[in-house]
């Protein structure tokens, strides 16, 4: 217990803060994303609000209230997609360079340390 607990206390953490400039077209595309990230909340908010509301509130017992929740069906992964498709499309597509500008970076960042503290 008590190796663990030195073992902890002597972990350090690191952290390496960025600051991003996007360019107008990714400032473009991050904006869909998160657009369209904010929109499919909404949405399966509003259908589980509706859900609540027409069905959960009508039934008083609570146990049938349960099983109705579990029985819920709402939009699919798949439905979403396909009514956001070209939102989708264009964050697969930045998402992927995004990707390989972190594990850049990362490479970079630990050849700096490489080079600084050997």
């Amino acid at each position: 217990m008590l190796n663990k607990l030195v073992s902890t206390a002597e972990k350090q953490h690191r952290a390496l803060k960025l600051r991003i400039y996007p360019t107008e077209q990714q400032e473009l595309l991050i904006n869909k994303t998160f657009g369209c990230c904010r929109r499919i909340y909404n949405n399966r908010l509003f259908e589980r609000n509706q859900f609540y509301d027409n069905v959960i509130k009508q039934e008083n017992d609570k146990s049938k209230q349960k099983a109705l929740w579990k029985t819920a069906h709402f939009s699919s992964e798949k439905e979403m997609q396909e009514k956001f498709a070209e939102f989708v499309r264009a964050v697969d597509v930045q998402k992927a360079k995004a990707q390989k500008s972190l594990e850049k970076a990362e490479m970079l960042y630990k050849a700096l340390m490489q080079e600084y503290f050997g």
